[in-house]
């Protein structure tokens, strides 16, 4: 399917929490934040109910129409330090993306921004998405490895946190060691 080139601007912060999920994965950047932009698009009602407050104009999604508020909000949703990142997305996720925009007055890079910074708090998403990986890359013993080290950490600190919050730290301790991500991951597992 062809696809078309976005130029959103998302915050320096999430940049980096993509370039390291890329170097996680091996996933390019595009590819990272294609992936995230259509996992918020996929689920049209939900975006439309998020975005409902920031309507202008009449929108159609899924049979359903959603009228401007009296006093939409007229603040974007992302601010703060800002960086583009170029990404291809599908005709069909760029039109929906394109009508949104449309109807909030904003630009379709805006609206992708929107989306990936969506998919991001997605937790319970990112977790899925690292764990797919995970699943093709790695042995059954680091994977039960994995599970006990997250089942240890969460039973020590009191609560939940998931795998991406595990390999992005290990991730951050790789930049003052020589070691590639599969050995500094192999060396915690056997240390834990």
């Amino acid at each position: 399917m062809q696809k078309k080139d976005v130029q959103p601007f998302i915050k320096t912060s999430t940049k980096d929490v993509i370039y390291k999920l890329s170097f996680i994965t091996g996933y390019s950047v595009k590819q990272i934040c294609e992936d995230l932009c259509v996992h918020t698009l996929r689920n049209k009602k939900k975006l439309a109910e998020q975005l409902s407050p920031y309507i202008k104009r009449n929108i159609k999604i899924e049979n359903d129409v959603y009228t401007p508020n009296e006093k939409p909000l007229k603040h974007y949703p992302i601010s703060g330090d800002l960086e583009r990142v170029t990404i291809k997305l599908n005709l069909n996720s760029l039109d929906f993306a394109h009508s949104l925009a449309h109807s909030l007055g904003w630009s379709t890079a805006k609206v992708v921004a929107y989306c990936i910074k969506q998919s991001m708090n997605d937790f319970e998403y990112l977790n899925f998405y690292v764990m797919k990986f995970l699943e093709k890359k790695m042995d059954e013993n680091r994977k039960e490895m994995i599970n006990q080290i997250m089942k240890d950490i969460n039973n020590e600190l009191g609560e939940e946190h998931i795998v991406v919050s595990l390999l992005i730290g290990i991730v951050d301790d790789l930049k003052v060691t020589d070691l590639s991500f599969s050995d500094s991951l192999g060396h915690i597992v056997e240390n834990w």
